[in-house]
């Protein structure tokens, strides 16, 4: 299996990639893309410092489940501040 969690990749993104595709395959308006088929949910996360998150923090936070401020990667306590 291969997992792929697109950086900045959300609802939006997947919307406008569909409705592109529609507009110049010329697909009907219920069209699903393969990815439509196989997406079962979506993760919202944010830093323990601010409500925009970065890659890193943002990983954090997907990968193990602990908030972490921005430019920190791995198990923080949300607490800790930047350096």
């Amino acid at each position: 299996m291969i997992m792929m969690v697109s950086d900045g990749f959300g609802p939006a993104s997947q919307t406008y990639a569909r409705s592109y595709q529609q507009f110049v395959d010329g697909r009907p308006e219920g069209y699903m893309t393969k990815l439509d088929e196989i997406l079962i949910g979506s993760s919202r996360t944010r830093s323990s410092n601010s409500f925009i998150t970065d890659s890193a923090a943002g990983a954090t936070a997907f990968s193990c489940g602990l908030k972490t401020y921005n430019a920190a990667v791995g198990g923080k306590s949300p607490s800790s501040q930047p350096p």
